[in-house]
């Protein structure tokens, strides 16, 4: 339906034109998008993965042997995070010195990263389902 050029004016547009219909789709397409994205499974399990816990941690603290170049654990910083998705956790620490030392759990994306520093950071990965050791490595050197 088409308007003369004074209802145009009064009302900003065509009266009952796919322009006024779509305002009143919008809201609604809007509201079915929210509620099915909803519905939908995470992008990242990482979200839902457990930290890891304060045994699991000491069983990876009893069990890492050191590269022979490292200096003693407890002249490092610990930092330990859970990584994987929950069908397969890897608790992953990373160890450098220059930071004090003590043992701190956080999320994975706060984990330092640093790519390289030799043996004054230390990558260790902890296999949570099978209780092992999968790697303890010093960093390159750059």
């Amino acid at each position: 339906m088409f308007c003369d050029p004074c209802s145009c004016r009064a009302t900003g547009g065509h009266v009952g034109s796919q322009g006024d219909r779509s305002l009143i789709r919008t809201p609604y397409l809007l509201a079915v998008w929210l509620g099915m994205s909803a519905l939908l499974p995470s992008r990242s399990g990482a979200e839902t993965v457990a930290p890891p816990s304060k045994a699991e941690v000491e069983a990876i603290e009893r069990s890492v042997v050191l590269p022979r170049e490292a200096e003693e654990l407890e002249k490092y910083s610990r930092h330990f995070a859970s990584v994987g998705d929950t069908t397969h956790r890897v608790i992953r620490g990373i160890y450098f010195l220059g930071d004090g030392p003590g043992v701190f759990i956080t999320a994975a994306e706060q984990l330092p990263v640093v790519f390289d520093g030799g043996c004054n950071v230390i990558t260790v990965e902890y296999d949570a389902l099978s209780g092992s050791l999968l790697e303890v490595s010093c960093n390159g050197d750059a």
